[in-house]
């Protein structure tokens, strides 16, 4: 079975997160984030306390609401990206292993259309990419949450890998 790895880094991100800590990421110290993906970061970073799900894993340089990236890894066939918190009243999609990079994109956006409840959500670009030195895409999207007049913005990194190591100044 072929699995997958996203990361996604965002400004302002928040997924209705209960209470939660954070704990020190430090600088240079390969971690394991997301089960799947192993990072060198080259600054100090938080984790924040509180899970996606089994898969996903988010630090934040500044707080919840500011400067975080999300690591999604090992995304099985037929699994959401996220904990479906609401199966029967608003349930999750699904990834597939048979998934182009734009059917990703979209699997993105509506994941967090869904779990944001908001429907000003856009991607704004999808383009091949080499990420850890595979080749993979990335997708650059934008949303505002409901009753905010904030734009926030992000990017999405995935490849095609079970295993994979991210150097980078994250």
């Amino acid at each position: 079975m072929r699995k997958f790895t996203i990361i996604i880094s965002v400004a302002a991100l928040s997924l209705a997160a209960p209470a939660f800590a954070y704990k020190l990421i430090a600088k240079g110290v390969a971690v394991v984030a997301g089960k799947a993906v192993t990072v060198t970061p080259g600054r100090d970073w938080s984790r924040i306390g509180f899970a996606h799900g089994k898969l996903a894993e988010s630090w934040t340089l500044d707080g919840i609401t500011l400067n975080d990236v999300t690591f999604f890894g090992g995304i099985p066939d037929n699994t959401t990206l996220i904990k479906d918190r609401e199966k029967k009243e608003a349930p999750l999609p699904r990834f597939s292993k048979s998934m182009l990079a734009p059917d990703v994109a979209q699997l993105f956006e509506s994941t967090y259309r869904v779990a944001l409840r908001t429907s000003q959500f856009s991607i704004d670009s999808v383009e091949p990419a080499t990420f850890a030195g595979k080749p993979g895409f990335h997708f650059r999207y934008s949303f505002e949450l409901i009753n905010e007049n904030v734009k926030r913005k992000g990017r999405g990194l995935w490849r095609d890998q079970q295993r994979q190591a991210l150097s980078d100044d994250l």
